[in-house]
């Protein structure tokens, strides 16, 4: 390994270093984080890097642009935002939502799911985060499901796979309310899930990619919107008639796509998997991630390996450090903030 291209990558990194440190460990706010990190990125530029006074203003220069660039998409959502704050438009809506039905389930399906998913494919540029989030909250939900639902729900049409409707929808649920929640929001997810995915794979595979990701969210909205009553019944399937009938239309795709035994008894082995993690409490939605986003890692490190069959290459390109230091740090902040808790915990116990 050249260690003198590791030093130069780990200054290269510690202004980012610099602001993660700073907000996650000291709870400094993104302004004076922020800062700090351009100061860091200014010495080690000069310092160590031998920056010139026209290199570094051409940096700042292309920094301030990209910025406008990210704050013209926020501003636009913003505007938004307050126009329909403005005009009465959120509680207006506030209150159809309520009048519709007081079932939270449903209130966070119409906004959080549909809705949301109406407005990316009829704007975009988080517009669904700037409007449906504010709504939610007016309804009473909390402030991180307010963020996450739409986040979550409108993200199912960028992926032009048929099955990430029916992901986005579980993670949907499980996110607001654990298992109890899914299990009341799987009628739903199913009939919602199945018109979205068979609308957007007709239009992708005709090559209509651009109405692929527009056009399944009218059919959505339209099907919530009719469809209110039925869900709000179905909701209310008892358990006992609901899994059989879910178990043999799961049988019945899973044998239809290849024609073979084996498809079922990889959906019976995985459902087995999937109750063993309900009943051990692991959380639902870690899987969901890495079925939508494993077979992506895979033929991208399969590609990367290709170029270059050498696996310390993803140590010593800068990105690829980052992004694996990222996610050890996701893996370990966990555990120290329950040390900390714990130790906290054992300080007031003392006292």
């Amino acid at each position: 390994m050249d260690y003198v291209f590791l030093f130069k990558w780990l200054l290269a990194f510690s202004p980012i270093a610099v602001v993660l440190i700073l907000m996650i460990g000291f709870n400094w706010g993104g302004g004076r984080a922020g800062a700090a990190g351009w100061f860091t990125a200014l010495i080690v530029a000069v310092a160590f890097f031998g920056a010139g006074s026209n290199l570094l203003a051409f940096a700042q220069t292309k920094g301030i642009l990209l910025s406008i660039y990210v704050l013209y998409i926020v501003w636009m959502a913003l505007l938004l935002y307050n126009v329909v704050q403005d005009t009465g438009a959120i509680e207006t809506i506030g209150q159809g939502i309520q009048k519709l039905t007081s079932n939270r389930i449903i209130q966070l399906l119409i906004l959080g799911w549909v809705f949301s998913s109406f407005l990316q494919g009829v704007a975009g540029f988080g517009v669904p985060i700037a409007v449906v989030g504010p709504l939610l909250m007016g309804l009473g939900f909390p402030a991180a499901v307010s963020v996450a639902a739409p986040a979550i729900g409108h993200s199912w049409s960028a992926f032009f796979l048929g099955g990430t409707a029916y992901l986005c929808g579980l993670a949907f649920f499980h996110f607001y309310g654990g298992f109890k929640a899914l299990k009341e929001g799987l009628p739903a997810i199913l009939i919602i899930g199945t018109v979205t995915a068979a609308t957007q794979y007709s239009l992708a595979v005709s090559g209509l990619w651009t109405l692929a990701g527009f056009v399944p969210h009218f059919f959505m909205l339209g099907l919530q919107l009719y469809g209110i009553k039925i869900f709000v019944r179905l909701t209310r399937i008892p358990l006992y008639v609901l899994i059989p009938s879910i178990l043999v239309l799961c049988s019945v795709g899973s044998f239809s796509i290849h024609n073979r035994f084996f498809d079922i008894w990889v959906l019976v082995i995985f459902g087995l998997m999937g109750y063993a993690m309900a009943k051990i409490k692991l959380p639902l939605a870690p899987m969901i991630l890495g079925v939508i986003l494993g077979p992506m890692a895979e033929s991208n490190f399969c590609r990367a390996l290709m170029s270059e069959n050498d696996l310390t290459l993803f140590i010593t390109r800068p990105i690829s450090a980052f992004f694996l230091v990222l996610s050890v740090l996701s893996l370990l902040m966990p555990l120290y903030k329950s040390y900390r808790a714990k130790k906290k915990a054992k300080v007031s116990a003392a006292a």
